[in-house]
């Protein structure tokens, strides 16, 4: 390894450092598997390194952090280029990345794409423009229905094609970029709460429209003596349609009542010999 390369990563552990490094050689005595995330391969020691049997390369920042990797894991030429050239990040094809896995009978490199369905793309998308859509519709709709309705209209996980689309209409108008962004972003957020332009063919789909109230404003027209109930009962009434008003402390409490067998007799039979 390169004296570069161990300035890099092999820098001297620090008390905490030196500690991972120590779990990494004797946990597995204990039944004990450890894993560790960073965007930078130099945040691990050597220890660390050395015991991974299994590393997983999602992408890399610049070509010293292509250097640290490939010369800190000993990949083959092959599986190099690979993280060269075809780490580029999660689209809605899924996302790529190359694992690395120390295994009794040798090393094994494999080029993966981890897919996940649009629903999940939204829910684990870290880019601030669609994280600031999302947050917004969660207010108004709640995480579930929010993330069902971009899903269903940006089934690639993100809206920025759209976003920047709208916002260099705006902008061409005369507006400020600043004042486009806000304003796209606010229209793009009312389309789909109110199920209009970009998202007026969830007309008409049963909760995933907006002609039903949102399960938010459904809650507080509900009676005083039901807003405590336990929130996975109330959507679920919520999803049947039921109206606020009929929703009473009877309801709730056939809810809440354990389902009795059928065979009754027995079943008291059973649990009294138990007992």
């Amino acid at each position: 390894m390169t004296e570069r390369v161990l300035k890099g990563i092999m820098a001297p552990s620090k008390p905490f450092m030196y500690q991972l490094g120590l779990d990494c050689r004797t946990s597995r005595k204990s039944g004990v598997q450890l894993s560790f995330i960073s965007q930078q391969i130099s945040d691990f020691s050597r220890d660390i390194l050395q015991n991974a049997t299994s590393v997983f390369v999602c992408g890399i920042g610049d070509m010293t952090d292509f250097a640290n990797v490939v010369e800190g894991l000993g990949l083959s030429p092959a599986a190099g280029r690979i993280v060269q050239t075809s780490l580029n990040g999660p689209t809605s094809s899924g996302a790529p990345f190359l694992a690395f896995m120390r295994m009794k009978d040798g090393v094994y490199e494999q080029h993966l794409v981890n897919t996940l369905g649009p629903i999940e793309l939204w829910a684990f998308s870290t880019s601030s423009k669609d994280a600031e859509l999302r947050h917004r519709l969660y207010e108004k709709l709640g995480p579930i229905r929010a993330r069902q309705r971009l899903a269903a209209i940006f089934p690639g996980g993100t809206a920025e094609d759209e976003l920047e689309k709208r916002t260099q209409s705006m902008i061409e108008t005369g507006l400020s970029k600043d004042t486009a962004d806000s304003s796209v972003m606010d229209e793009i957020a009312n389309e789909i709460i109110n199920c209009k332009g970009i998202a007026a063919h969830l007309r008409g789909q049963g909760n995933m429209e907006n002609d039903v109230v949102t399960y938010y404003d459904w809650a507080k027209l509900l009676p005083a003596g039901v807003k405590a109930a336990p929130q996975s009962i109330l959507m679920n009434l919520y999803d049947e349609g039921l109206e606020p008003n009929d929703v009473t402390a009877d309801t709730i409490r056939m809810r809440q009542a354990p389902k009795r067998p059928v065979n009754r007799p027995h079943a008291d039979l059973i649990r009294a010999g138990a007992e």
